[in-house]
């Protein structure tokens, strides 16, 4: 048996005073969630917020959080988070119509403001837990005769657990020109999360504390993009025409991860973006016996054969291993994603083709090992592309050699370019007027044809099209979709 219960109450103002405008809010809320017999969650928030607008010129904002969680303890479990921004109208001067009376929009705008974050943090870390064994036994008494259970600590308490806390920053530019026949949207933004929640199974462990470390607020990660869109729009008495682009950059650095100290530099999270692709890297395929004896050998037991990549020792210590996983290229968060939209529409008929892609991103992607399994399975292109000097293929852009029922490292073979563009959605349309209209007794009738996820183009060596966070060959590839649809407003 699930409960919810959420209340709220606020308190609205606005009035003009001539040129001068002013808002202001007040809100409180306050939400419980139960199951079962489970012990219940809690939320509560007070919010202000007040804006001043002087003759649609000069703009200001201020608000202001009190948010309270049940997952910390009493000295920090509200939390206030402040914000302000700031905007000047600069088309709506007198001196800027004059000096560019083409220009119908110019403004420009900067916000500030702190948020707090708990969605990661589990309940309870602020007491501690005990766990019994499965053995029992009598206080004091030998281990042979059974009695009371035994317990012990588990979960260690951190009293100082509390809020995510981060801090952005937004600079922004608004324009239109022409009759806003064209228009543009920048925004540059920066972005510092500290007290950043660390679990326990993250952390670097001291071997002489006799348990996992407690989860605590440590982490620092700064980020930093931008946002750019661009518009055309043109109308004309039976038609219109449209398009919109744009293009989005964002990246990311971890600042502080309770890495170990002894840690190389390359093995550790801080100073790489969050999700950071790691790997061994190969330096070509070997090719000849002689080739295979003159270079660094692996620790495990496993040997090479000619037609094998040749691993790179990274670390130089004469064997290869997991120390020579390295960061490689970009992480599975893509750097720059983009996209833009076309639609034309003609007296009734209406055609409109939405298109998005992204590049610097890369992943592992194995799911193309040959005889998985030791099933008898390989694929086309490695067949085709692969290390055979039988075959008189020995140099080049090509697979190592394909067998059976063997194993050798294969380094950055597996790490795939995740970069794409598709067609995301296209759509024919038509909307009824006139005696048409008239005769159905509607208000508004319109018909349409839309296909969604149409055509995608990658470097991925499937026909398939799949979210890229995907890590198993079994999940279903996104769907393509066709719909008619009638909508009809009475």
């Amino acid at each position: 048996l699930a409960r919810h219960l959420y209340y709220e109450a606020s308190l609205n103002y606005a009035r003009n005073f001539g040129s001068h405008a002013v808002t202001g809010l007040f809100l409180f809320n306050r939400e419980t969630n139960a199951r079962g017999s489970n012990f219940p969650n809690y939320r509560e928030g007070w919010v202000g917020r007040s804006t001043y607008n002087y003759n649609s010129r000069y703009f200001l904002e201020f608000n202001g959080a009190y948010n309270g969680s049940e997952k910390f303890d009493r000295k920090y479990r509200f939390g206030f988070f402040p914000s302000f921004a700031g905007g000047w109208m600069l088309s709506n001067e007198d001196f800027f119509r004059s000096a560019l009376p083409f220009v119908n929009t110019f403004k420009i705008r900067y916000s500030w403001g702190k948020t707090g974050n708990d969605a990661n943090i589990a309940r309870w870390q602020y007491v501690s837990s005990w766990e019994k064994t499965n053995d029992t036994r009598p206080f004091g008494s030998p281990v042979t005769q059974p009695g009371y259970p035994e317990y012990f600590e588990g979960t260690v308490a951190n009293p100082n657990v509390h809020w995510e806390v981060a801090e952005k920053q937004d600079i922004g530019l608004e324009a239109g020109i022409f009759r806003n026949l064209f228009s543009l949207n920048f925004d540059y933004y920066r972005e510092h999360r500290t007290d950043m929640f660390i679990t326990a199974s993250d952390r670097s462990n001291n071997v002489i504390f006799g348990a996992d470390l407690p989860s605590a607020n440590l982490g620092e990660l700064k980020s930093r993009g931008w946002e750019l869109e661009l518009n055309f729009s043109k109308a004309w008495p039976d038609s219109r025409l449209w398009a919109k682009y744009n293009l989005a950059f964002t990246t990311n650095e971890v600042i502080f991860q309770d890495d170990p100290q002894l840690k190389p530099d390359y093995q550790k999270q801080e100073g790489f973006p969050i999700g950071q692709t790691r790997t061994q890297i190969n330096s070509g395929i070997i090719q000849s016996w002689d080739d295979m004896y003159n270079g660094v050998v692996l620790d495990d037991n496993t040997f090479y054969l000619p037609g094998d990549y040749r691993i790179v020792d990274y670390n130089a210590d004469g064997v290869i291993n997991e120390n020579d996983v390295v960061p490689y290229q970009y992480s599975l968060t893509p750097e720059y994603s983009y996209g833009f939209t076309l639609g034309y529409n003609y007296k009734g008929f209406g055609l409109q083709a939405q298109f998005y892609g992204v590049f610097n991103v890369n992943g592992q992607y194995n799911w193309y090992n040959e005889f998985v399994q030791n099933y008898n399975v390989a694929y086309d292109f490695q067949l085709n592309n692969s290390w055979a000097p039988e075959l008189g293929r020995t140099s080049g852009d090509l697979y190592p050699h394909v067998r059976y029922n063997y194993y050798s490292p294969k380094g950055n073979y597996y790490v795939w370019d995740y970069s794409y563009f598709k067609l995301q959605n296209a759509q024919v349309s038509y909307t009824f007027s006139g005696r048409m209209l008239q005769q159905t007794g509607a208000d508004q009738l319109r018909i349409f044809i839309l296909a969604n996820n149409v055509l995608i183009w990658n470097k991925i060596l499937e026909d398939r099209d799949r979210p890229m966070n995907q890590t198993s060959q079994f999940e279903y590839p996104l769907l393509r979709r066709y719909s008619l649809g009638l909508n009809i407003t009475f």
